[in-house]
């Protein structure tokens, strides 16, 4: 939905939305329907949304580059966090 909404608007305007309504459509079975209340808001109509959600091209874009990284990067959950370009696998506390 941010790839497809923000070629309109801006990529964090659109990013930042998803993360403030992320309760609303994360943990439901009905996420499609509040996903679609937040591309309202960003000036998408359902047609528009429903392609989006049905773009193969775009789903493969996305896995391709999660796969990347993953080996690239050695990620293998999030949150993964990196310190000047170096992944950090232990997290200490601020104490420590």
């Amino acid at each position: 939905l941010t790839e497809c909404a923000s070629q309109n608007k801006d990529f964090f305007r659109v990013l930042d939305l998803l993360f403030k309504s992320q309760k609303k459509w994360a943990f439901t079975k009905d996420f499609e329907k509040h996903l679609l209340q937040v591309a309202r808001l960003l000036g998408m109509k359902k047609e528009a949304f429903d392609a989006c959600l049905n773009n193969k091209e775009l789903e493969d874009k996305i896995l391709k580059a999660r796969l990347e990284a993953s080996k690239t990067l050695g990620i293998t959950g999030t949150p993964t966090i990196f310190i000047n370009g170096v992944k950090v696998d232990k997290i200490h506390s601020a104490e420590s």
